[in-house]
C-alpha cells in the first residue's frame, strides 16, 4: 500500500481536482519521471493499495465538491493549506487573503483542525521582508485562524538561482539564512513564541538547522502515523529517501508535476517560470491519465 502525495509539486486541489476525481474513478493515473517526461510509472488509486492521502493546496474551494468521492474510498487524509498572507507583490495570482481564510474555516468545519494543517511556508526574511512585518502579520494570521487547526508548519525560503532570478527581476530582496543565522534564528523563536500564545504547535519542514532550542520541532508532513491515527495501516515510519536528507516525511508517492502550478508565487521551487505553468494549465487535459 501507499500514502499518495496530492503534489508537493503543484497545487492539485486548486487547479486540477476535476482530473483526480477522474483518476479516482478510473483507480489508476499515470506519473511521468520529473526530468524524464518520456518516461512515467503506473499508480495505483484503487482503495486496496492506498494508505492515505495528503493534500496541499493554497486554494481549496474547487476542490470541496470532490471531497465526498474521496470519502467514499475509504482511506484517510487531511490537508495542508498554505496562506502567508504577503500579498500579489510576492503572490500575484492567489485569491485575497479573506477569502483563503474563510477556505480554511470551511475545511475545518468539515475535517475538524487535527486534518486541516496551517503552513506559513515559507518565512522571508530581508529588505523586503522585515521581521517585524512578519512577526505582526503572523499574529494577525494566528487570531483568525484560532480554533481551525492546531498546528504550524513553517520552513525558510530556499533562493534557489531560479528563485533569485525572479526576485531580482521583480525588484525584490532576501538575506538566506547562512549571511544572518543570528537574525533567522530571533525571527523564527519570536514566531514559535506567537504560535505558543495561540495553543498552536509550530513543526518545520525539511530544516537543516536544529530549531528545537526555538520551540519549533522537527515536522514529518507525510506521515504514516498520522495516517494510522486515521484509519490507515501503514503504521511504521520509513523516511522518504527521495526527499531532501533533511526532510522526515514518510515515504509517499508525489501524483504532480513540476511547471504546473499557476499562483505565480515568487518564491516557489516548482516552476521554473510563471509563463510556463500558465501555459501548461491551458493545455490539461482533465481525461487525460497524467496531469501534465
Amino acid at each position: 500500500m501507499a500514502i499518495i502525495s496530492v503534489s508537493r509539486r503543484s497545487d492539485v486541489p486548486a487547479f486540477y481536482g476535476e482530473w483526480f476525481a477522474r483518476r479516482l474513478r478510473q483507480g489508476t493515473c499515470l506519473v511521468r519521471h520529473p526530468w524524464r517526461p518520456d518516461l512515467a510509472k503506473r499508480v495505483d488509486l484503487s482503495s486496496e493499495a492506498v494508505d492515505g492521502f495528503v493534500f496541499w493546496t493554497r486554494h481549496p474551494e474547487p476542490f470541496l465538491r470532490h471531497l465526498d468521492q474521496v470519502d467514499r474510498l475509504g482511506r484517510p487524509y487531511y490537508f495542508f493549506q498554505t496562506i502567508t498572507g504577503l500579498g500579489s507583490a510576492w503572490e500575484p495570482r492567489l485569491p485575497s487573503l479573506e477569502t483563503c481564510l474563510d477556505e480554511f474555516r470551511r475545511l475545518a468545519r468539515r475535517l475538524g483542525p487535527d486534518r486541516t494543517i496551517w503552513r506559513f511556508d515559507p518565512v522571508l526574511l530581508g529588505r523586503d521582508a522585515p521581521p517585524r512585518e512578519t512577526l505582526a502579520r503572523f499574529a494577525r494570521l494566528c487570531d483568525l485562524l484560532a480554533g481551525s487547526t492546531r498546528e504550524v508548519v513553517t520552513s525558510v525560503v530556499c533562493p534557489y538561482a531560479k528563485i533569485r532570478k525572479r526576485l531580482e527581476k521583480a525588484g525584490l530582496e532576501l538575506t538566506p539564512f547562512e549571511e544572518a543565522p543570528e537574525s533567522w534564528r530571533d525571527l523564527l523563536g519570536r514566531l514559535a513564541e506567537t504560535a505558543r500564545a495561540n495553543g498552536l504547535v509550530m513543526r518545520s519542514c525539511a530544516a537543516e538547522e536544529d530549531l528545537s532550542g526555538l520551540g519549533i520541532s522537527p515536522g514529518r508532513c507525510v506521515d504514516a502515523q498520522r495516517l494510522a491515527e486515521l484509519g490507515g495501516t501503514a503504521s511504521v515510519h520509513r523516511k522518504d529517501p527521495g526527499q531532501r536528507p533533511a526532510c522526515a516525511c514518510s515515504i509517499s508517492v508525489d501524483i504532480g508535476a513540476y511547471n504546473t502550478c499557476a499562483h505565480g508565487c515568487l518564491y516557489c521551487y516548482a516552476n521554473q517560470s510563471p509563463a510556463l505553468a500558465q501555459r501548461n494549465l491551458a493545455q490539461h487535459d482533465p481525461d487525460s491519465p497524467h496531469l501534465a
